[in-house]
């Protein structure tokens, strides 16, 4: 009969579908090395750091410790995370930078009911290494602005 199908011609063949994985596959093994990933660890870890800079800066704003204390935060060098202090005993944590993210030059930057960071120097910098990058976190002395590099 005309115009009559006599198998199926609909979808792909196996041949096909074999030769689209096949080429998938050579592909991907030539992109994938040029994705540096590199730096993500650090510049993950120093945004957190940011974060938790101003939080600290805030709660003391917020809190208006004139008798108990200043609120602040200690990096330790050679450590993978950091501390936030409250020395009302209210907020006290401990945080972790992300895996394989170290600190390489710690400090203490307590801030004040006004929210100025009590450093000695002009500013204090704060860096974070994954290994291949490092972040500068540099908090200026007398606004507490919180810059990373």
């Amino acid at each position: 009969m005309p115009g009559r199908r006599l198998r199926n011609e609909n979808g792909f063949s196996l041949i096909e579908m074999i030769s689209v994985i096949l080429v998938l596959g050579i592909v991907a093994a030539v992109v994938y090395p040029t994705f540096n990933i590199s730096g993500i660890g650090s510049s993950t870890g120093a945004a957190i750091v940011e974060t938790d800079i101003r939080f600290v800066q805030e709660l003391a704003m917020s809190r208006n410790p004139s008798t108990t204390g200043e609120i602040g935060i200690t990096f330790t060098a050679g450590q993978s995370g950091y501390t936030l202090t409250d020395p009302a005993g209210m907020y006290t944590q401990t945080r972790a930078l992300p895996d394989g993210t170290t600190i390489t030059q710690g400090g203490t930057i307590s801030f004040n009911k006004y929210g100025e960071p009590e450093i000695g120097g002009s500013s204090i910098d704060i860096k974070i290494s994954d290994g291949g990058t490092i972040k500068t976190i540099t908090v200026e002395r007398y606004t507490g602005r919180v810059t990373i590099s």
